[in-house]
Parts: C-alpha cells; sequence; structure tokens
C-alpha cells in the first residue's frame, strides 16, 4: 500500500505498481546518451560500458591508425537504457559488443532492448582489465592486429 505495508487486495496493488511504473517513465527520459567517438561511416564499431572506455577508446584509435574506419559507443548507464543506442546497429559495417564477461549478459540486455544482433563480441573474464590490444587480438581473431 502507500505505506509500504504488504497486502493482497489487487485494486490497490494495481494503483500502487501503477504508480511505480509512472516514475520509471520519467526516469527513462533521463537516460543517460551514449558516448559516440570516431568515424560516423564506420566499418568496424565497438559497444561497450563501464570502465572499458578507455581501451575501447584506444582500440579504435589504433584500428583508424590501420586505416579501418572505426567508431566507439560508451554506453554511459545500462539502465534504463538510451534509445540513441541503436544507433550503434544502423547497418553501416560491423557492430561488435566488448565486454568483461562470460556469458555475454551486456550483448543479451541490447539484443533484448532494442531486437539488435553484433556481429561479433569480445569477452573478457580471466579477472584482467579490457585493454585496447586484447580488443584487437580477439576482434574477428586478431584480423585488426597491429
Amino acid at each position: 500500500d502507500e505505506e509500504g505495508h504488504l497486502i493482497e487486495d489487487a485494486e490497490t496493488r494495481t494503483k500502487q505498481m501503477d504508480k511505480r511504473m509512472k516514475k520509471m517513465e520519467a526516469v527513462a527520459e533521463e537516460a543517460l546518451a551514449p558516448v559516440f567517438f570516431g568515424d560516423d561511416d564506420a566499418e568496424v564499431t565497438l559497444v561497450s560500458f563501464g570502465s572499458t572506455k578507455g581501451a575501447l577508446r584506444e582500440a579504435v584509435e589504433l584500428l583508424q591508425s590501420q586505416e579501418v574506419r572505426a567508431r566507439g559507443v560508451h554506453v554511459r548507464q545500462v539502465f534504463p537504457m538510451a534509445p540513441e543506442i541503436a544507433d550503434a546497429f544502423d547497418g553501416s559495417g560491423k557492430t561488435y559488443v566488448v565486454e568483461s564477461s562470460f556469458t555475454g549478459q551486456f550483448e543479451r540486455l541490447l539484443a533484448a532492448e532494442f531486437a539488435v544482433k553484433p556481429a561479433g563480441h569480445v569477452r573478457r573474464y580471466d579477472g584482467r582489465p579490457l585493454n585496447a590490444e586484447y580488443i584487437l587480438e580477439h576482434l574477428e581473431g586478431g584480423r585488426y592486429r597491429g
């Protein structure tokens, strides 16, 4: 109920859930947009979040030094997700999800939220931080390794 007590009354429960979900709409409107950097007409787009931002930026710069048009997308918050994240999957070039996860949680979240499928992914789950060299080494089997 309004005071936080457990109830079984369906009408009150529905009213409280409607109230909470209305609040979520306001929160979603304030979602932080992702940060895009690199080439707008990218051949390769790398999408990641959190502490991978520096490695992502460096990987994009290394790809560009190899004359690969590359773009990075740093997602600043994973919930609620800003709709602009879908722009990373705009169909131009290949998009890869980069994350520190064995199971690909972030990739699955993107797929569920935006109905997108990346060309592939780079996952690191050995307890070490992601870095640009690791990203390039594991991107398409090392195709872009410098």
